[in-house]
């Protein structure tokens, strides 16, 4: 991973090479959050950062998730491809049936215009799970 301290700003020129990469920035920046949050880290076609945004909010336990302003935001940032995050501020990060319906409501929703969804990281503390490794991002 080029970022060099993950405390400091986000750079257009760095590059997220792994999904380790990603769990460390996103765990950086959203492992101690109290309320619900839902992420957005837009990419261009060489996996370069365009945008990390927290695109939703939410209470302490849930977030409003909405398909088509996810599609607005990553039209918006030329985004070809987006790794999906969110937090769970109880601490426990196992997937929920929700969040496997948002992932994939939100699949549906990037296939309108052709960008990669390359994963959904959920964020609890120190502990991370990543969709994509568990084979749940279709």
């Amino acid at each position: 991973m080029m970022l060099r301290h993950l405390s400091e700003g986000i750079k257009h020129k760095d590059v997220l090479h792994s999904s380790i990469a990603a769990k460390r920035c996103l765990q950086a920046r959203y492992g101690g959050r109290s309320y619900g949050a839902f992420i957005c880290v837009y990419l261009n076609n060489q996996h370069h950062i365009v945008k990390i945004e927290e695109l939703f909010r939410g209470t302490i336990d849930c977030a409003p998730i909405y398909p088509g302003e996810f599609v607005k935001r990553c039209l918006h940032y030329n985004a070809a491809a987006v790794i999906f995050a969110h937090n769970h501020s109880s601490g426990a990060a196992k997937p929920s049936k929700a969040d496997i319906l948002i992932t994939r409501r939100l699949q549906a929703a990037k296939q309108t215009v052709d960008i990669s969804a390359l994963d959904h990281q959920i964020v609890a503390g120190a502990e991370m799970v990543s969709l994509a490794e568990h084979n749940l991002l279709d």
